[in-house]
């Protein structure tokens, strides 16, 4: 195969079948099916997709009955699919992974399907679709080798397609990259023994491993792959346009209504193998009720504030994610208000089904809960009196600092050869440095913004990373809590993956942080 080819892929309305009819309803019936064909918004345009197929089972050449070379795979009949319910047909125009991107900047193609990754980065200059697959990132590897954890993978020679989130990852986990041109490559440099493991997709390692019975392949765990990049890890593919494409909505549409009609299902069982996401169209927590453990006195995220209605509810970011969450999960929730330090115990004790309070994903904590992959990634402040400000964590040494008792700021606090002020919730610490009874408090850096906007004369600085370092502060990001083993979990993680990838989440962070906390 050329480095760089095109092939037309043709789509077909189905016949119109008409009996029984005499000539004027034979002309209702033409006017009809004309008309159907007419709704369909692309009818009759030809579009150019971008595609690297080299990635089985998404992508990948196949010889035909007359023994021509095919591409084929899940992204191309999900593309079939959407074209025939658009009316478009498309040419395919394949090259290597790295040259995707080039070819939509250049206006040579329309959109590109191609296990690519909505990631913050690419993000910036292009769209992408809701996704369409969710993926699990996994390590190739022969047998024995012994590569399961992203720790194993530091020093490891690791071979990944370049360009892909699968070789900046591996670079971040601290193995030696060898980026190729495409995932075939990658194999090869694993199978000569010049690499030590390929870093893919798992439904393209099964595939892999099939083929050469002395490998295997192991799927590095979620909450290891949070922690690296601070958690820039995508879980999912999604289609690719050139900005403010109206292509997009309109691929968006279709997978979405595919998703609901059983089609990605039957495209998932040909390719991959059992549908994992119960019936495609029903909501899979219909009619559950859950309870909620908050600590509602950390604006932003979570407080209680007075409707039109004069009556107090609870509301700010991680409500409005728990909505989104519920909403397409099905299931409805009550809220039990406590202070910070009983959340965990009220998992525990089975009075909460879940925790959503600014909560971070600590080593100490995940040996009593588990946790869902990350939310929000956060920033951590000091707030202090303007006329005496405090900057970082040296200038807090020897002052009276107030933080929330049970918290990762305790750490930062306590690091800081401060004089503690550990209390029960945050509007608890507000007023300790309101009433001048200490000189600062450490929280988020989102949530500092708001206390200095409601109140004038302090001011907030963020804390150095560096220093966040030495006071051993391992968590940068908020998630959300459950009892040990809970089957929730999967069905949250998938829901804050859709939320990321369509840009939700970075809706919702702006509407009530502003555009400087978007990651």
């Amino acid at each position: 195969m050329s480095e760089y080819c095109t092939e037309t892929r043709k789509t077909y309305a189905p016949d119109v079948l008409v009996c029984g009819l005499g000539p004027a309803g034979v002309a209702a019936a033409m006017l009809c099916a004309a008309s159907a064909l007419a709704a369909k918004p692309l009818e009759g345009q030809k579009l150019k997709m971008a595609v690297s197929p080299t990635f089985p089972p998404f992508e990948f050449e196949r010889l035909d009955e007359q023994g021509n070379a095919r591409i084929v795979g899940y992204d191309i009949d999900m593309v079939d699919a959407i074209a025939a319910e658009l009316g478009f047909t498309y040419e395919l125009v394949h090259t290597n992974f790295k040259g995707l991107m080039g070819e939509l900047a250049s206006h040579r193609v329309d959109f590109v399907v191609s296990g690519m990754s909505p990631t913050e980065e690419r993000r910036k200059t292009v769209d992408f679709s809701v996704p369409y697959y969710y993926c699990q990132t996994s390590i190739i590897q022969h047998k024995g080798a012994n590569i399961k954890t992203v720790a194993d993978l530091k020093g490891k020679r690791i071979a990944a397609s370049f360009g892909t989130q699968y070789a900046d990852f591996a670079e971040a986990a601290g193995a030696v990259v060898a980026a190729m041109d495409s995932s075939t490559y990658s194999m090869q440099e694993l199978l000569a023994g010049r690499a030590d493991g390929v870093v893919q997709d798992a439904a393209s390692a099964s595939i892999r491993v099939k083929q050469h019975p002395g490998l295997e392949y192991f799927v590095l765990p979620q909450d290891e792959l949070d922690k690296v990049q601070g958690g820039n890890v995508s879980d999912c593919f999604a289609a690719v346009f050139p900005k403010g494409s109206k292509l997009e909505p309109l691929f968006t549409g279709q997978i979405e209504k595919m998703q609901a009609d059983g089609t990605m299902k039957a495209i998932y069982e040909k390719w991959i193998g059992p549908w994992p996401y119960g019936d495609a169209a029903a909501k899979p927590l219909q009619g559950e009720h859950y309870k909620l453990a908050i600590n509602a006195t950390f604006a932003p995220f979570e407080f209680a504030q007075v409707n039109d209605t004069g009556e107090s509810v609870i509301t700010g970011f991680d409500i409005d994610v728990l909505d989104a969450i519920a909403a397409a999960l099905g299931f409805t929730y009550e809220i039990k208000d406590m202070n910070f330090s009983g959340l965990i115990g009220e998992l525990h004790s089975g009075r909460a089904d879940f925790v959503i309070s600014g909560l971070s994903d600590t080593e100490e904590r995940r040996k009593s809960v588990d946790f869902s992959v990350p939310y929000y990634f956060c920033k951590t402040a000091i707030v202090s009196p303007a006329a005496a400000p405090l900057k970082n964590m040296a200038e807090m040494k020897g002052k009276k600092i107030a933080t929330v008792f049970g918290t990762e700021y305790a750490k930062v606090v306590e690091a800081s050869g401060s004089i503690p002020t550990l209390l029960d919730n945050s509007t608890m610490v507000t007023q300790e440095l309101l009433n001048g009874r200490v000189d600062g408090a450490v929280m988020d850096a989102s949530q500092a913004k708001t206390k200095c906007e409601q109140n004038g004369g302090y001011v907030y600085h963020v804390i150095p990373n560096e220093d966040l370092e030495s006071a051993h502060y391992v968590s940068g990001a908020y998630s959300i809590a459950f009892r040990k083993g809970s089957g929730l979990i999967p069905l949250f993680n998938e829901q804050i993956g859709k939320m990321f990838a369509s840009g939700r989440m970075n809706e919702l962070i702006v509407k009530w942080m502003g555009e400087e906390f978007v990651k």
